[in-house]
């Protein structure tokens, strides 16, 4: 950003703006008085063009603004037990756990996995496999088993401690529970976008094996789901584009991640474009110093300077907030 104002253009080109829009130039020589005229003339509220972002980023703001509005307006209902038209607290907690338990499979067989899809050396996917399954398995019944204590809870049966009201406090308000996030995948979507999104990726480990063998390439690995944050694809020419009005997000098409020798990868001008499980784009630090948020940075091919998509905050997403 610093560069689009601090350079030779400015001394060297009278007529150099500092945006596409022509409203910010560098005033001309003069007195302190016609400083202060200059500045008082410029617009009141900067358009995001100045920073070199997409009108977009508007709507993203207003979205976030909003976000923080509603959490906070719904941190101030407190805990009491209110009856409506429906029903009593207890009533919907009933409501919440009863569906959500409906919904949840049994846990994955383990031991079939690994007899059916032993580690080889032509397909390492395997092990992936199975650990996946693993890790789901324990967030599938640390589900279960919270879900089944708050309804004994509830009903009196047990004692309903401060870690049960924690999580009907967060099933009130449509938040995933501290104690399943310690589990799972790394989310920012509301409880209703998350549970649906888990049960889609455990339905797609109980259905890709079956499709892998005939739609899988010889080398590497097909990849779908990624969204492009701050840009899009543009289909035809293959390279960056801006983003249309009101679409924040671009849905990539299917990609092939082909292992190959540096030295037979031809050079293009290609944006280093970082991936992000989720759109929060940080993380803590793991063991080996990356970020536990980001996955990989993968080159996009654009016929705009590398420049122009690092100031619009360009990065492909796993998944979105909703």
């Amino acid at each position: 950003m610093l560069a689009d104002f601090y350079n030779l253009h400015i001394i060297e080109n009278p007529h150099y703006k500092f945006s596409p829009s022509g409203n910010y130039f560098a005033p001309p020589k003069g007195t302190y008085n016609d400083y202060i005229e200059f500045i008082k003339k410029l617009p009141f509220t900067q358009h995001p063009e100045i920073f070199g972002l997409h009108e977009n980023v508007d709507i993203s703001k207003d979205l976030q603004q909003t976000k923080v509005l509603f959490e906070s307006l719904l941190l101030t209902q407190g805990g009491s037990k209110q009856t409506g038209s429906s029903g009593s607290t207890d009533q919907i907690l009933f409501e919440i756990t009863k569906d959500i338990l409906q919904k949840l499979p049994s846990d994955f067989d383990i031991e079939t996995a690994l007899w059916r899809y032993p580690v080889r050396y032509e397909e390492s996917m395997n092990t992936v496999l199975v650990q996946e399954m693993e890790r789901f398995n324990n967030l599938i019944k640390t589900i279960r088993n919270t879900l089944r204590d708050l309804e004994k809870a509830i009903k009196g049966v047990v004692v309903m401690d401060s870690a049960l009201e924690a999580l009907s406090g967060s099933l009130l308000l449509g938040k995933v529970p501290e104690i399943w996030a310690k589990r799972s995948y790394p989310s920012l979507k509301p409880l209703g976008s998350y549970i649906t999104d888990f049960l889609a990726r455990l339905n797609f480990l109980q259905v890709i094996p079956s499709d892998v063998s005939n739609t899988a390439p010889e080398d590497g690995v097909y990849i779908h789901g990624l969204y492009l944050d701050g840009a899009r694809w543009d289909r035809k020419s293959g390279l960056l584009a801006e983003q249309y009005p009101k679409l924040l997000f671009d849905l990539m098409p299917i990609i092939w991640i082909k292992p190959t020798k540096k030295t037979e990868i031809v050079k293009s001008n290609a944006y280093v474009c970082p991936l992000y499980k989720t759109s929060e784009r940080k993380g803590t630090l793991s063991t080996t110093g990356h970020s536990t948020n980001f996955v990989i940075a993968m080159l996009l091919k654009t016929d705009l300077p590398i420049q122009h998509w690092i100031k619009r905050g360009v990065a492909l997403l796993c998944q979105l907030d909703d």
